[in-house]
């Protein structure tokens, strides 16, 4: 795997990338689209294998390719603080060509790296099969009534996941999977020879240069978060194999489920008592303190099983430091559970319908 990342990377390859890649993105700091360098190939082309020829030899980036404008877009309608502003990255073309063929390669062993519980930007695996899966182990927990084991879910919101991202842990993450010198010193590279300008009414701030964190809008930054959000993994593994967490198994012969990520979007599942609540919060806190990530508390929820009686739900609730959550509430854009009104359940699609229209 290490021989396929590292090969050679040839100027055909180079071409086909730039010619796969998208026209009409907002453009970086250099002002040009994929438009234009695909309309000049015949001009341009030979100075841009060059220079992603020269990057991939020698491990260097030229900070004026990874000079990146930041634009500040509204969440809201009327907005009063800077959480309820997205950040978007406009990071320029060529260094996006860099990344994107970094990405085709890295794209190609994820599927053999990354387990199972994750399905967000890997090749051949789809969001439906968390979302089914999360549909399944909702619906044991509405009709387990009887027994005296009872079952919670937990959905974990990541605050801030791609800007909290400490660059040590992902190194060592990479390093601890097998990945080569030369394939981390790429990686490194396109993260430490970032700068950012702020748009500010459209006038780029003056330039600064980050320590931590992932671009949003570079190619790389989703899978590289993936290969973080796979330390996490393991450290729930650690918890399974030491007893400390159970999971859920909906019939005798299925398989146990811990947890379904998808990208910053997390569900837990585990047996409803003190000890596993207070487990879970020990590998949480040890994935804080390792990663810099952060769980947002005010958007992060737990549901029980119905046999779990009512006062030791909130208990629980109050231990993980979290609010129960309502029969409607949603994963990935979809209801975890449906009421006996499809209408009800579903309302909210027509009314974010007509909002946008």
């Amino acid at each position: 795997m290490n021989a396929d990342l590292t090969a050679e990377v040839l100027s055909q390859e180079i071409q086909d990338t730039v010619f796969s890649m998208g026209t009409k993105q907002a453009p970086g700091s250099d002002g040009f689209t994929g438009k234009f360098f695909k309309a000049f190939w015949d001009i341009v082309g030979t100075s841009v294998i060059e220079a992603v020829t020269s990057f991939f030899v020698t491990s260097k980036m030229l900070r004026s390719f990874n000079h990146t404008w930041l634009t500040l877009i509204p969440k809201v309608d009327n907005v009063e603080f800077m959480r309820q502003l997205r950040t978007i990255s406009l990071c320029q073309f060529v260094y996006k060509i860099i990344t994107k063929i970094m990405v085709g390669r890295l794209a190609a062993i994820l599927p053999q790296i990354i387990s199972e519980g994750q399905n967000a930007f890997i090749r051949d695996r789809q969001i439906v099969k968390n979302i089914l899966l999360g549909h399944e182990l909702m619906h044991y927990l509405k009709i387990k009534t009887r027994g005296k084991k009872g079952f919670m879910a937990l959905k974990v919101d990541i605050e801030k996941a791609y800007d909290r991202v400490e660059w040590p842990f992902l190194l060592a993450v990479l390093d601890k999977m097998g990945f080569n010198s030369v394939w981390k010193g790429w990686i490194y590279e396109c993260l430490r020879s970032t700068s950012f300008s702020v748009l500010m009414n459209g006038t780029p701030s003056v330039y600064f240069s980050p320590s931590w964190g992932l671009i949003q809008g570079d190619p790389l930054s989703p899978l590289l978060f993936v290969i973080c959000t796979e330390g996490f993994a393991v450290l729930l593994r650690k918890a399974i194999s030491d007893k400390k967490l159970e999971g859920v198994k909906v019939a005798p012969r299925a398989p146990r489920i811990s947890h379904l990520f998808f990208a910053d979007d997390s569900y837990m599942f585990l047996h409803g008592s003190l000890q596993e609540c207070e487990n879970l919060l020990e590998v949480l806190n040890e994935y804080e303190e390792l990663s810099g990530q952060k769980v947002n508390l005010a958007k992060s929820a737990v549901c029980f099983s119905k046999n779990i009686w009512l006062p030791d739900q909130e208990f629980l609730a109050q231990i993980l430091g979290v609010g129960a959550v309502g029969v409607h509430d949603k994963y990935l854009g979809l209801p975890m559970l449906f009421s006996r009104s499809k209408m009800d359940t579903f309302r909210y699609l027509e009314e974010k319908l007509l909002e946008r229209l």
